[in-house]
């Protein structure tokens, strides 16, 4: 129960980020790793507004086949 309810918790959780244009080909359902969080990604909504890419991530408990680099930026965690 306690593993259960630790998952569930973890998948409450949420992170935005801000990256270049040039990152615009990362969309929703993409897998990505943070670099230096060693944690695993998914993208749940990709936007763009004043010249960046924002993506709104979600914790994956499984580790994708590939996985897409994500560039340094700007995160904020809700």
């Amino acid at each position: 129960t306690e593993d259960r309810l630790c998952r569930e918790w973890k998948a409450r959780e949420q992170v935005r980020i801000s990256l270049p244009l040039s990152r615009l080909s990362i969309q929703p359902g993409d897998e990505i790793r943070l670099p230096g969080g060693g944690a695993i990604f998914r993208v749940a909504e990709s936007r763009i507004e004043a010249f960046s890419t924002y993506l709104e991530l979600e914790p994956c408990g499984s580790t994708p086949s590939s996985l897409l680099p994500a560039e340094s930026g700007r995160l904020g965690q809700e």
